[in-house]
């Protein structure tokens, strides 16, 4: 789709802006709040729809924070291992600018691990005394016993998750990733770079 095409052009081409810098060498770029930035983005940022999903899966209302643009590349350092984003609850509606095969990384989620809340509040009491990060190391991936399910699909197609499970970007092994990602949470937050 040549909207689609355009977009992902301006967004990492146009020499306007920069992008968050501690995260090039993982083969990632991002923009925060590109719905400021290029009125294409907010078809995604104003849709009712994503935020819609989140107030009734929580059943309270989940709050817009910010549209990211993300831009992944073939690294030999690879992508981010699997992990949460938060310990709090978050939910993410990720559009991909592009195709996803197998290939070029697709979302990836362990189903069920959102549900494992001794598993998660036992992370979260390592990671507030400091011992260790969000991060969750494929042994202890592999103990769970969780399917892995990798989401592959078209260009402008929506995946909807809860990012408080554990999640990574698959492995890219050719070409590149896009996508918009809008960042929901069920209270405010000023931080406009809260979470991965």
């Amino acid at each position: 789709d040549q909207r689609y095409a355009k977009l992902t052009y301006l967004l990492i081409f146009d020499g306007r802006f920069g992008y968050e810098e501690d995260m090039v060498g993982d083969g990632v770029s991002r923009f925060y709040h590109a719905e400021m930035k290029f009125p294409e983005v907010m078809a995604l940022n104003s849709d009712p729809f994503p935020e819609f999903i989140a107030n009734e899966y929580y059943q309270r209302p989940a709050w817009l924070v910010t549209t990211i643009f993300q831009h992944n590349v073939v690294t030999p350092k690879g992508t981010r291992a699997w992990h949460v984003d938060s310990w709090e609850n978050q939910f993410k509606a990720f559009m991909y600018l592009d195709e996803v095969t197998e290939d070029n990384g697709p979302f990836t989620y362990l189903l069920g691990s959102h549900k494992n809340k001794g598993y998660l509040l036992e992370k979260l009491y390592r990671a507030m005394r400091g011992e260790e990060d969000t991060n969750i190391p494929d042994i202890e991936v592999a103990r769970l016993g969780l399917t892995e399910k990798k989401l592959c699909a078209g260009q402008g197609a929506l995946i909807l998750a809860d990012t408080k499970g554990i999640h990574r970007g698959g492995m890219l092994s050719h070409g590149t990733r896009n996508a918009l990602v809008n960042y929901y949470y069920l209270q405010k937050h000023s931080d406009p770079k809260i979470g991965y």
